[in-house]
C-alpha cells in the first residue's frame, strides 16, 4: 500500500505529518488491501508494542502479557 508516495509494508505502521497545513490523506493500493486509520493528537510519550499490546513501557508489556495468559484481562462486549 501506499500513501501519497510512500510505501508501507504489509502488517506495519506509518506515522504521517500532524501540522497545521498538512491536510488529507491518499491511500493506494495495488491489490486487495486492508489499512486502519487513526487520527489524533501526539501524546509525546514512549510507545512499547508487542503483538496487539501497546503500552509506554517493556515492563508494563510484560505484565500485560501475563495477565493475558493467566486470564485476568476482561472482554469488551
Amino acid at each position: 500500500m501506499k500513501i501519497g508516495d510512500s510505501s508501507v509494508p504489509q502488517q506495519r505502521m506509518a506515522i504521517l505529518k500532524n501540522g497545521a497545513g498538512d491536510d488529507g490523506v491518499i491511500l493506494h493500493a495495488e491489490q486487495e488491501a486492508r489499512a486502519l486509520l487513526i487520527a489524533g493528537q501526539p501524546l509525546r510519550e514512549p510507545i512499547a508494542q508487542y503483538g496487539p499490546f501497546v503500552m509506554n513501557t517493556q515492563e508494563e508489556i510484560f505484565a500485560t502479557v501475563n495477565a493475558f495468559r493467566e486470564g485476568r484481562l476482561t472482554s469488551v462486549a
